[in-house]
């Protein structure tokens, strides 16, 4: 196995291990809710930003992201970089 896919197989072994979470109407809710802010602010966010940010914040669990300044700014959502 190469460094490349040596790399690959431990993101999958990673990513196996954490729960999905599906875009509800309660993320969908807050997700809008993110969107309208962020755009009233003269700051906005892509929907699919919104989106992932809402189904985050509404079931209060955290966000993982290098795109921390996608998601700065929104109130009661915690972000952890990698």
């Amino acid at each position: 196995m190469n460094k490349r896919e040596d790399e690959v197989a431990k993101i999958l072994d990673i990513i196996e291990g954490l729960p999905i979470h599906p875009l509800d109407e309660i993320s969908s809710r807050e997700a809008g809710m993110i969107y309208t802010h962020k755009k009233k602010l003269g700051k906005p966010i892509q929907t699919e930003d919104a989106m992932i940010a809402g189904i985050c914040k509404s079931r209060d669990d955290f966000l993982l992201t290098r795109n921390v300044k996608h998601f700065a700014g929104i109130d009661g959502l915690s972000i952890e970089r990698y």
